[in-house]
C-alpha cells in the first residue's frame, strides 16, 4: 500500500476512535446533565414562587414560660388565668371570608387543650374537637375521622404512656389569613408501660422525650381539623427498636440493606 494511503486510512481510523470516545463519553455524562439541568429548573422554579409570595413579618411576645408544664387551672402563657376562652376564636372582619384566629384566644384554647391533654381526660378532650374531625398524627397508621377514631387513638396512647405530659415551649403561631394556629410543645413520659399496637411493639420500660408541632383549624370555637407532627424515628432510636446514629448497629443495618438492594437488582 502507497505510503499517501497509509497515512489517510491511519488518519481515518484514528478520527473514527475519537467520534466513538466522544460518543462514549457524552453517553455517560448524559445522566449528570439531564440531573444537573433538573436541579437547576427546580431551584429556579423554587426561587420563583418566593418571589411571588412575600413574606408578612410578624412580631411575637417574648416567652417566659419556656419549658414550664401546663397544670389543670394554670395557663403557663399568661399566669393564673383559669377561664377557658371568652371570647371568639375566629374575629370575622368587614368581608365575611376574612378570618382570622385572634391571639389572644388561641393562646386560651391551647392552655385548655394541653390542660385536657395532661389530665388525661377523653371525654374533655373530644369536647374541644368538632364532631366531623378530621385528625392527622404521625404516630398513627390512618387518618382520623370523627370522635369514635380519636378515642381509639386516646387509649391506645395511654395505654402505651400513663403518664404521657405536654408542655408548651412556644406561643401559638397564628396562621396569616386563615383560622389556623400552630403551635410547639414537648413530650415526656417516664416509662413505657403498655404494648403499641398498632404497630405491635412490645413493652420496653424505656423512657421517652420528644418534641412536635400541632396545626389547629378552628371552626365554631373548636379544632375541626387537627395534624400533629412529630420525630417517629427519634422515638423508635429511644425505644431501642432503632440503632443510634454512627453506631455499629447502624453501620450494620446500613450494609445489610446495601447487599439486600444488590441481590434484589441481580
Amino acid at each position: 500500500m502507497p505510503l499517501a494511503a497509509t497515512a489517510a486510512a491511519a488518519l481515518a481510523t484514528v478520527t473514527l476512535g475519537g467520534v466513538l470516545m466522544v460518543l462514549l463519553v457524552a453517553n455517560a455524562l448524559l445522566p449528570v446533565g439531564v440531573f444537573v439541568f433538573a436541579v437547576c429548573a427546580l431551584q429556579l422554579a423554587t426561587r420563583a414562587r418566593q418571589d411571588d409570595v412575600a413574606p408578612t413579618p410578624r412580631r411575637y411576645p417574648h416567652i417566659t414560660n419556656r419549658g414550664q408544664a401546663i397544670t389543670p387551672g394554670h395557663s403557663p402563657i399568661t399566669p393564673g388565668r383559669t377561664d377557658p376562652y371568652p371570647r371568639s376564636l375566629e374575629t370575622v372582619e368587614e368581608q365575611p371570608s376574612a378570618q382570622k384566629v385572634d391571639p389572644a384566644c388561641a393562646d386560651e384554647f391551647v392552655d385548655r387543650w394541653g390542660t385536657t391533654w395532661n389530665a388525661r381526660d377523653p371525654a374533655q378532650l373530644l369536647e374541644l374537637l368538632t364532631d366531623d374531625i378530621v385528625y392527622h398524627n404521625s404516630a398513627w397508621p390512618t387518618t382520623m375521622r370523627g370522635k369514635a377514631d380519636v378515642r381509639e387513638f386516646l387509649d391506645h396512647t395511654w395505654r402505651a404512656y400513663p403518664d404521657l405530659t405536654f408542655e408548651l415551649i412556644a406561643s401559638p403561631h397564628i396562621a396569616g389569613g386563615g383560622a389556623r394556629a400552630a403551635y410547639w410543645w414537648q413530650a415526656t413520659a417516664t416509662t413505657h408501660q403498655g404494648p403499641i399496637d398498632p404497630p405491635g411493639i412490645p413493652v420496653t420500660g424505656k423512657h421517652i422525650e420528644f418534641d412536635g408541632v400541632d396545626i389547629h383549624k378552628y371552626r365554631n370555637h373548636k379544632i375541626g381539623t387537627l395534624r400533629i407532627i412529630c420525630n417517629m424515628n427519634d422515638i423508635a432510636m429511644q425505644l431501642g427498636l432503632l440503632p443510634a446514629p454512627g453506631s455499629t448497629a447502624e453501620k450494620v443495618m446500613i450494609g445489610m440493606h446495601k447487599l439486600r438492594s444488590r441481590l434484589t437488582r441481580s
